[in-house]
């Protein structure tokens, strides 16, 4: 072993003869560096015997440097392999590389092995929250403590509603939380829990942040008419989720067009004949 000048060449052939021993010596020596250890794990990696590095002293970003490696060369199998066996995405790795990585997915076509290697890149990392940010769906593989995390959810709500159902049950359920998130997207109602879209007051406060809100509360609060009232009260465009008697009743009406004259629209088509509720509509928005 002696006058060996490349190490890293030393132990990839090792991992290819199946020497644990010699891998083990060259992944202690200090002339092996990220790049040269991230050979070596490569090709245990491509072989199927990661077990001979696992004891080793890698340098630090080895094994995320031979993930992403794999990654671009599409050695799959390898990817899978390491992402089984820990990344720490933490590791001083260029950030646009691995964004790169994760904006490269065919997200129509995402097979086992994609969504393996898209939860392990999305683990950890500076740029899961710019990679979250760019496609809210990846919340889906977001490890559960950035699924738990209000801030982060939340701005992926604000770029796209339909991310908050990967959220954790635990948002989805607090009142406080999901107002906020309605805020942002009135269509993130729609993965909150049931409790909250039967609950009377926390659907109002939802509507005054977002009348398109109450397309997602319990059929039992859009056919209340004291419910009603007071959701068209606040947001006039409400009355189109209403229960058709509602569009019926002429004070529901009224009272909607009051708030927003272009209402009038959902009215049942008796109440447009009616010259009270046409001039109150005509008041409000001309």
């Amino acid at each position: 072993r002696e006058g060996v000048t490349d190490v890293a060449s030393y132990g990839v052939a090792a991992v290819e003869r199946g020497d644990g021993d010699a891998v083990l010596v060259a992944m202690l020596s200090k002339q092996l560096g990220r790049e040269g250890a991230a050979r070596v794990v490569r090709r245990a990696a491509e072989t199927e015997r990661l077990e001979l590095v696992e004891g080793a002293e890698l340098p630090a970003g080895a094994r995320e440097a031979a993930f992403v490696a794999c990654y671009k060369d599409e050695a799959w199998s390898a990817c899978t392999a390491l992402a089984g066996h820990g990344l720490d995405l933490t590791i001083d790795l260029d950030d646009t590389a691995v964004l790169d990585m994760v904006f490269d997915f065919d997200f129509d076509d995402l097979n086992e092995t994609d969504e393996e290697l898209l939860r392990a890149v999305l683990s950890t990392g500076t740029h899961v929250r710019e990679a979250v940010e760019g496609s809210p769906h990846l919340l889906e593989y977001c490890p559960n403590t950035l699924r738990e995390d209000r801030e982060f959810v939340l701005a992926a709500v604000a770029q796209d509603g339909d991310a908050l159902q990967y959220s954790a049950a635990s948002l989805r359920e607090d009142r406080e939380f999901m107002l906020a998130a309605v805020a942002q997207d009135g269509d993130a109602l729609q993965y909150s829990a049931a409790s909250l879209r039967e609950d009377r007051e926390f659907m109002l406060a939802a509507v005054a942040q977002d009348g398109d809100a109450l397309q997602y509360s319990a059929a039992s609060l859009r056919e209340d008419r004291e419910f009603m009232l007071a959701a068209v009260a606040q947001d006039g465009d409400a009355l189109q989720y209403s229960a058709a008697s509602l569009r019926e009743d002429r004070e529901v009406v009224l009272a909607a067009v009051a708030q927003c004259g272009y209402a009038l629209k959902y009215a049942a088509a008796s109440l447009l004949e009616d010259r009270e509720v046409v001039l109150a509509a005509v008041a409000q928005d001309g």
